[in-house]
């Protein structure tokens, strides 16, 4: 379409917090802090006080613009985040986005979003429409809900028309404008395990599902197998009785949300009974790992004593046992699709935290992209499972932890990065402050992944930072972060002989506070905890001798 005046879309506000714009076109291109082009001419400006490291005046503004020229036709959604509040006494804060599409000025939206609550941002949505004549319309929207918080009761979703679905045969439906849900019935049998998928076909559609049992109770929900790089949803589900089940497929925002498109879902009952067909065995713990490929993928668990199950450690103490392996060393599985299956047999479920990790370790030729599904069973109960891809050479974990009355938490999962992946920032200020021969003690514990030290450095200094675990079951590893928040150092494994860590001898390069942070492999995902000894040594150069 020629919108000869293209389109620009503003955000602004009157405090010194961190809010962020996005827009998301209905070609599927984004505009954000963290994606500043697309290949229609869009273009975000600058991100105003971004993780509140450098603050504007009031009023302050956040910009994404399409230059003229021919676009994309259909309703852009547009998102405003209250992403940290960058004073000591947080306040909500009112907002206004304007939007001029081809030189005309649409009604202004305002809104007011709460401050972030446990770092979680908190999130307005709105959205406009350009018809295929040029013309545009523009929707108020409002704020973002709970995936499980629905604008309409469970009553009306279980009435309401629906499709009826058939295992392992997919669907297609469509969201579009004001139709933002379709609702889907099957049947199916106490304790069956199902996957349900709904993947985007056409359109900027951020998909969103739940499924309801019989009674109107949501049993399940999923916004984005892995965000933001796939914002399909999938779910695994362990059926708690037979009868009839609901699946809701909507979008992100529901309602209010404004991405549209086609779509398919399908409900399917593969693994891992697959894996069942294989006479893997049961027990008090299972961690079933299947994938769609040639590739040799890894399945590791880890213990609360710290002793691995996985490839080259098949049993351990614990009763932990490997049963089936998969695609290993690049030998295909006579039965597709690749199983691995750890499981401990019954009475032998040891109270604490047990670490999963996944490790795509060799491509066997076959570059097709790996889809992989996860699940934890802990007492017979489905308590985790994961559907999502996974590149080369990474690595996903995640943990669960037996409570004491032997009921099982699940934790978060995702890929292992650096310390991007630890939110820090907000503990800056509370940060212990070192000195160079110091030493402090520390916990890793499932409620607190990581410690944040402090220590003041000059140019030249160089620093040595240890981390020793004072427990087997903790597997360190320490970041150090520069006065302006960027990582410089990192370790894991100080020496292949130790679940140290050690940052020896590194140059600073600036004047100015440095950052600790002491956590354990796997960061934010990571399982292992324990106490822990955090030594600091500064080795400071000499002033020069005045020369006489």
């Amino acid at each position: 379409m020629g919108l000869p005046n293209g389109i620009n879309v503003s955000l602004t506000w009157n405090t010194q917090d961190d809010l962020n714009l996005q827009v998301r076109a209905p070609n599927g291109g984004t505009l954000f802090w963290d994606s500043r082009s697309t290949n229609d001419s869009g273009v975000f400006g600058a991100d105003a006080n971004g993780l509140c490291e450098v603050l504007s005046t009031p009023p302050v503004t956040e910009t994404a613009s399409w230059r003229g020229g021919s676009l994309s036709a259909g309703r852009y959604e547009v998102l405003v985040y209250y992403r940290q509040a960058c004073n000591d006494a947080p306040v909500p804060v009112d907002f206004t986005v304007n939007v001029t599409v081809n030189g005309t000025a649409l009604a202004p939206v305002t809104g007011s979003l709460q401050p972030p609550v446990n770092d979680i941002a908190t999130v307005y949505i709105s959205s406009f429409a350009i018809n295929p004549d040029g013309s545009a319309t523009i929707s108020n929207g409002g704020l973002y809900t709970d995936t499980r918080v629905l604008p309409i009761g469970a009553t009306e979703i279980l009435t309401a028309p629906s499709i009826p679905l058939f295992f392992n045969s997919p669907t297609e439906g469509v969201i579009v404008g004001d139709q933002y849900y379709q609702t889907y019935t099957f049947s199916g049998e106490a304790g069956q395990l199902v996957n349900i998928s709904m993947t985007r076909v056409v359109g900027n559609l951020d998909t969103l599902l739940l499924l309801f049992d019989n009674t109107g109770n949501i049993i399940a929900d999923n916004d984005d197998v892995n965000s933001p790089s796939d914002t399909n949803s999938a779910m695994s589900v362990r059926l708690p009785s037979a009868g009839t089940y609901t699946v809701f497929a909507s979008r992100y925002g529901k309602d209010v949300g404004g991405t549209e498109g086609t779509y398919t879902i399908l409900v399917a009952d593969e693994a891992p009974e697959r894996a069942v067909n294989l006479d893997l065995p049961t027990g008090d713990i299972e961690v079933t790992l299947t994938w769609n490929t040639n590739a040799d993928l890894q399945l590791l668990v880890r213990d609360p004593f710290g002793d691995s199950v996985y490839d080259d450690t098949p049993s351990v103490r614990s009763g932990g046992l490997l049963t089936a392996t998969g695609n290993r060393n690049c030998s295909p599985t006579l039965a597709p699709p690749p199983v691995y299956h750890i499981y401990w047999p019954q009475g032998t479920r040891d109270i604490g935290a047990y670490e999963v990790e996944i490790w795509y370790q060799s491509e066997c030729g076959d570059t097709t992209p790996v889809n992989y599904n996860l699940y934890i069973v802990v007492g017979g109960e489905l308590i985790f499972t994961e559907t999502s891809q996974i590149r080369f050479n990474e690595r996903y974990v995640t943990s669960f932890n037996i409570n004491l009355d032997g009921t099982a938490t699940p934790s978060l999962g995702g890929i292992i990065g650096g310390s991007e992946t630890l939110p820090y920032q907000a503990e800056l200020g509370t940060a212990i402050v070192m000195l160079g021969g110091n030493s402090f003690t520390g916990s890793i514990t499932p409620s607190n992944k990581f410690d944040v030290y402090a220590f003041d450095g000059q140019v030249g200094d160089v620093v040595t930072i240890t981390m020793t675990a004072s427990s087997p079951t903790l597997d360190t590893l320490v970041f150090l972060i520069d006065p302006n928040q960027v990582e410089i150092a990192r370790n894991d494994d100080a020496n292949a002989d130790t679940r140290n860590s050690a940052i020896n001898r590194v140059t600073l390069a600036a004047t100015g506070r440095y950052y600790i942070l002491a956590t354990h492999y796997g960061a934010i995902y990571g399982g292992t905890t324990g106490a822990y000894t955090l030594a600091l040594q500064i080795e400071r150069p000499l002033p020069p001798t005045p020369q006489p």
